[in-house]
């Protein structure tokens, strides 16, 4: 390899071996749209769930207002406390699973420049 080539491709040259990375790399082209398209796809549905849960806190607040007013204190209201990230098992075999596939790719391009150096 000529030393200080690599740095100073242009973005054309850098597309192009991008494009032809994912054309030899079918799988993995598709499992990284998925995934994207289901990361776009849960971010919406939880702002839209965050923007309704919203909505029934402030009108449930009202209610309250108006039903304590109306009658005596109630002492078994259960409020939730704010959203918080949850930690659920899948979540951890995926990150496992996609950072062991990652692990592998990485290891494959570093032998392949380890062999084309000698």
């Amino acid at each position: 390899m000529k030393e200080g080539t690599e740095y100073m491709k242009s973005h054309s040259e850098r597309a192009k071996i991008v494009r032809s990375y994912f054309e030899k790399n079918k799988l993995f082209s598709v499992v990284v749209a998925i995934i994207v398209v289901a990361l776009i796809g849960n971010f919406i549905v939880n702002k839209v769930a965050e923007a309704k849960a919203k909505d029934m806190v402030s009108s449930s607040v009202t209610e309250t207002m108006d039903n304590m007013e109306e009658s005596s204190a109630d002492t078994n209201i259960n409020q939730e406390d704010e959203t918080h990230w949850r930690f659920y098992w899948i979540d951890l075999w995926i990150l496992l699973g996609g950072g062991g596939f990652c692990l592998i790719k990485i290891l494959q391009e570093k032998k392949k420049a380890k062999e084309k150096l000698q």
